[in-house]
């Protein structure tokens, strides 16, 4: 840069070193906008390896609150279908009207079911007579249906 200011200095050279200048400045400029790029590029990459990290960690919760979720269901399932246990077979004889064979299916990793084998029964409906000895019959009132007095009513 001094010998541009100089004297006397063939306009030629001063041609040369302008030239040299101008590719050093130009290499100097390429390879700091090539710094910003690669810069920005790892702030992305940064960026979303933190939103790939936290969509993991949500996906873990959604994961476990929804086994929780599914056990929850299996159990309530079970209490209120009066669910046998899964080796014994259901009954039959007339303690019960009817049985029910259910396979539950969970999805676990890897794309696999885990199926949930499930038994319930249904007991007879408990059945009272119309009306007892000594008591008032409830098909006198004019509202009753006369229907079920053939002699019994079920108990709802």
């Amino acid at each position: 840069m001094r010998a541009l200011d100089r004297q006397g200095l063939d306009p030629q050279a001063k041609e040369k070193i302008e030239r040299e200048l101008s590719t050093a400045f130009r290499d100097m400029k390429k390879q700091r906008e090539a710094e910003e790029k690669q810069r920005k590029i790892e702030e992305e990459m940064e960026r979303r390896r933190l939103a790939e990290e936290a969509a993991e960690e949500e996906a873990a919760a959604r994961k476990a609150a929804d086994e929780e979720d599914w056990a929850a269901f299996a159990s309530n399932l079970r209490a209120s279908l009066h669910l046998s246990k899964g080796d014994e077979a259901p009954g039959t004889g007339p303690d019960v009207v009817s049985a029910v064979e259910l396979t539950l299916h969970k999805s676990t990793g890897n794309n696999q079911k885990e199926a949930i084998p499930a038994r319930a029964q249904v007991p007879p409906v408990p059945t009272e007579p119309c009306s007892r000895p000594g008591q008032p019959s409830p098909c006198d009132s004019s509202a009753h249906s006369m229907a079920h007095c053939s002699g019994t009513r079920t108990r709802m």
